[in-house]
């Protein structure tokens, strides 16, 4: 059987640290273990580790990158391929310039022809109508379908 490919988000690997959020944080923590018994193909992006980059704290900096080390999470660029599709959502306002990002994330995933996409945030990424909008431009543009879920979801 084939295995999932899953694209994680920042916010999903910041929920191995969310002491503010133990449900949350649980919940991650079992996806991770999903993860290390290698039952996804589990990919991050460059852009990822840009944010995680941009953490103030030193600690919790080194922390994160090592999740992307220690569980061998492998690392897609942003391509011109992917900043086109990008572009694409935008221009038929899925997301606005604000959440560029958000596309982008989404976009590198479907470029890569990555099964789904895990967020914790359910305002931009994982949201219903979104991923709709997204998956008919997708089929226009030739690509497959790409779902967007909380790690509550595949756990």
């Amino acid at each position: 059987m084939k295995k999932p490919k899953i694209y994680l988000d920042t916010s999903v690997i910041n929920g191995l640290f969310a002491y503010d959020a133990l449900a949350q944080k649980s919940i991650t923590q079992q996806l991770f273990e999903l993860i290390k018994f290698k039952k996804y193909q589990s990919y991050v992006s460059s852009l990822v580790i840009d944010e995680i980059g941009g953490t103030k704290d030193p600690f919790k900096k080194t922390s994160l990158l090592d999740v992307i080390l220690d569980y061998r999470l492998i690392s897609l660029p942003l391509t011109k391929e992917s900043e086109n599709l990008a572009q694409k959502y935008l221009r038929q306002k899925v997301w606005t310039e604000k959440h560029k990002e958000d596309a982008e994330h989404i976009a590198i995933a479907v470029a890569n022809n990555l099964d789904m996409v895990l967020s914790w945030d359910t305002d931009d990424i994982v949201k219903e109508t979104k991923i709709q909008q997204v998956n008919k431009i997708n089929k226009q543009s030739g690509y497959k379908n790409i779902q967007a879920c909380t790690p509550r979801e595949v756990i």
